[in-house]
């Protein structure tokens, strides 16, 4: 395109734009122009005056000659001269400036004549012209060829090019109607012919940029591509913006994309189609094709990308494109992007009563069971109702209500004793079929949401039958939570051993007290196990302790002694004393393995030390009295006698006596301490005693007055001591001895 342009200076000047840049660079001057060339513009400077025109392709050719009207032309010329005289004139005549015919042949023609001589007017050709336009539109593209042909054979008609056209519009159509990449069911070369003729006969003509792009098609169709090349060519160059033109380089693309080695410059050409096109629908086409060709690469979201933009700005397209967009809606959904293809078959939904009764069958299916794919079981179960309610004989009843039913498990329901039901009637409905598996573990987790493990523990024999007997376990697992959080170990336990369930570390501390409690120490154990590689050291140490604590009951006092080592240095460590208390445990492990005798005697040195005064060192000092005995260690006895004792009045008890102060009595009696023996011995009258313990205590008191030379204080007590009710061998020993102190 070339036009006259005013520099700042006010001198005009030529400019010509090229759709590329202007290669190679041109610099010229002569006598009356300076020209260069600048990226893809060239321009001439006049060093005098000039004038630019344009110049008609083939003057001999044409059969009319018309205006120069500013439209794109290839050829331009301009002219430059001294002389003030213009070579180019414009009429300033007023009145219509008609385009100038010369057909061959031409014989000046009025028509037919009536009685005053004038013309009658002929609307026969108009009529005609019309009823092709109305068949055209009822697709009915064999009549249009066929009114085309009877209006063409008639002479002197108005309407030539339009008949052609039409013809060639026709012919376009029925050659590519079964969607095959060569043309069929029409002549090729009168297809060809016809459109040269519209070209050559109309080189001016508002249809011109139609034609090419017919002609285009048809050479790009034919594999013929540098000659399709042509008249795309023109259309780019001349007619660069017309919506015709795109279209060529659309049908261009899908040529050249066959060929493996010309993929890119395809998918290019569809690009650059659908971003410089003002055409919605062309744009549309475009990204369609974008969208197919990276579907077909198995470029899922590339694809989505383009035909989303489609979707989103063109619903007519869709709609005028039923069985592409339906085509593009399943491969969609097969990709699983339910979303478009929702989308999609929404838009096709909107045409209502337009749609044919099995595609809008098709569609309602298929839309009700995408929504279900994509997770959305509230909008299926809406659709899938909806589609038994308005298709009762539809083609997918039987689907539909098997889809319905699957989905009854997972809709939102508030009123969970109407969801129960449901499940209950699927897993009545279908006990042979997969879906009765997923109804049963429905219906498991409703139960345990519920809190109904009565009923959960009821269908036991049906999970298993499933192989479903995890899903036991879960609601099982959940039933401990929920009896160790209310402190019912009996309960607790019994699940966890009859189901073999789990339960979450957070409740594991719980349960290991639950089963401590009920003194199954080997379970107990088994869990202390899972903690021993714990990575925070902290936890690793409080299980190492509960792990001491099992052992102990367990009796394995060897893993006792080697654990509370490791614990007392961890502890050092973590600089803790919170299970300092372990003390106890160790005692009584080297008590029981009885070769360690210095290292029991240690560790309940450090528990007094400790634990000063604490309950639990009364049970200990007491296991280190019957070592004392075993061993025959007065002095000890005596020590750990007396600790005993004094560990009693300050917890108020007297579970150890009166044994333990008879212990003390005879330790001191053997160690000639007579006179703090009967001191120790006459407490003991003050405390409730058996018969026959108060008898041994008289007995004791006799004995030991004696020792310290008081007979008539001994023969008292032994006299009190025949008094006792309960016979006993103490009695007898009391009488022995006051039989002696009286002969």
């Amino acid at each position: 395109m070339c036009e006259i342009r005013m520099r700042d200076d006010f001198k005009d000047i030529v400019t010509c734009t090229f759709n590329k840049r202007v290669t190679p660079e041109i610099i010229q001057t002569n006598e009356f122009f300076d020209i260069h060339s600048m990226n893809n513009k060239l321009v001439i400077v006049p060093n005098y005056q000039m004038t630019l025109s344009t110049l008609q392709k083939n003057f001999v050719r044409a059969k009319v000659i018309s205006s120069d009207i500013v439209k794109p032309r290839r050829h331009w010329v301009v002219v430059g001269y001294k002389a003030n005289t213009k070579l180019f004139k414009k009429s300033n005549k007023d009145g219509i400036n008609f385009d100038i015919s010369f057909p061959e042949k031409a014989l000046p023609f009025v028509g037919s004549l009536d009685l005053n001589g004038l013309p009658v007017m002929i609307k026969s050709d108009a009529r005609h012209i019309t009823r092709i336009k109305e068949a055209f539109e009822e697709l009915k593209f064999n009549k249009v060829i066929q009114l085309a042909d009877n209006l063409l054979s008639e002479e002197n008609n108005s309407f030539i090019e339009e008949a052609k056209l039409y013809k060639l519009r026709a012919m376009d159509k029925i050659a590519w109607q079964n969607g095959d990449d060569k043309p069929s069911g029409i002549n090729t070369d009168e297809y060809r012919e016809l459109a040269h003729e519209l070209i050559d006969e109309n080189p001016s003509s508002g249809n011109f940029p139609e034609v090419l792009m017919y002609l285009s098609k048809m050479y790009y169709k034919l594999g013929r591509v540098s000659k399709g090349d042509e008249f795309s060519n023109i259309l780019n160059e001349e007619f660069y913006d017309n919506p015709y033109s795109k279209i060529a380089f659309l049908h261009k693309a899908d040529r050249i994309y066959k060929n493996q080695k010309r993929r890119a410059e395809a998918l290019q050409l569809y690009k650059d189609v659908l971003y410089n096109t003002k055409n919605l629908d062309i744009a549309s086409k475009a990204a369609s094709r974008l969208s197919e060709k990276y579907l077909e690469n198995e470029e899922i979201e590339k694809g989505y990308e383009f035909y989303k933009k489609v979707v989103d700005a063109n619903e007519p397209y869709l709609q005028k494109n039923v069985k592409e967009a339906y085509n593009f809606a399943k491969q969609f959904a097969q990709a699983k992007k339910y979303d478009l293809a929702i989308q999609i078959v929404g838009s096709l939904l909107g045409l209502g009563d337009k749609l044919h009764k099995n595609m809008s069958d098709d569609l309602r299916k298929d839309i009700a069971y995408w929504y279900d794919l994509s997770g959305n079981k509230d909008a299926a179960y809406g659709l899938y109702k909806q589609y038994l309610q308005d298709y009762k004989l539809g083609n997918h009843v039987g689907f539909i209500q098997s889809r319905l039913d699957k989905v009854v498990l997972d809709i939102k329901e508030s009123n969970i004793t109407k969801k129960l039901d449901n499940i209950d009637t699927v897993l009545s409905k279908y006990q042979d079929e997969p879906i009765y598996k997923s109804a049963l573990i429905e219906k498991v987790k409703l139960l345990i949401v519920e809190g109904k493990y009565d009923a959960l523990f009821k269908l036991e024999e049906a999970l298993i039958a499933q192989d479903a007997y995890k899903f036991l376990q879960y609601g099982a697992s959940k039933k401990i939570l929920q009896d160790l959080e209310g402190d019912d170990c009996k309960s607790a336990i019994r699940l966890y051993n009859e189901y073999n369930a789990t339960v979450s570390k957070a409740y594991e501390a719980k349960l290991y007290h639950c089963l401590m409690r009920v003194a199954d120490y080997a379970e107990a154990l088994k869990i202390t196990n899972l903690h021993q590689e714990d990575k925070v050291l902290l936890d690793r140490l409080k299980w190492m302790y509960y792990a001491l604590k099992t052992h102990s009951k367990l009796d394995n006092n060897k893993k006792v002694v080697l654990l509370g080592e490791d614990i007392e240095k961890l502890s050092k460590v973590l600089k803790t004393s919170s299970y300092d208390d372990i003390v106890y445990e160790k005692a009584d492990a080297y008590y029981n393995l009885q070769a360690y005798d210095e290292m029991m005697l240690r560790e309940v040195k450090r528990a007094e030390t400790l634990f000063q005064n604490d309950i639990r060192n009364i049970d200990l000092f007491s296991k280190v009295l019957r070592y004392a005995k075993n061993k025959k260690n007065d002095l000890l006895i005596v020590n750990y006698a007396q600790k005993i004792i004094a560990l009693q009045m300050v917890h108020k008890i007297d579970d150890y006596s009166p044994n333990v102060e008879l212990d003390l009595i005879n330790a001191l009696k053997r160690l000639k301490q007579f006179d703090k023996a009967l001191k120790e011995d006459l407490k003991l009258l003050y405390i409730k005693l058996t018969d026959s313990q108060r008898a041994n205590v008289l007995y004791l008191a006799g004995e030991l007055s004696l020792k310290i030379d008081k007979a008539e204080e001994a023969k008292g007590f032994f006299i009190k001591c025949g008094e006792i009710v309960e016979d006993s061998s103490w009695q007898r020993l009391c009488a022995q001895s006051l039989q002696l102190l009286e002969d």
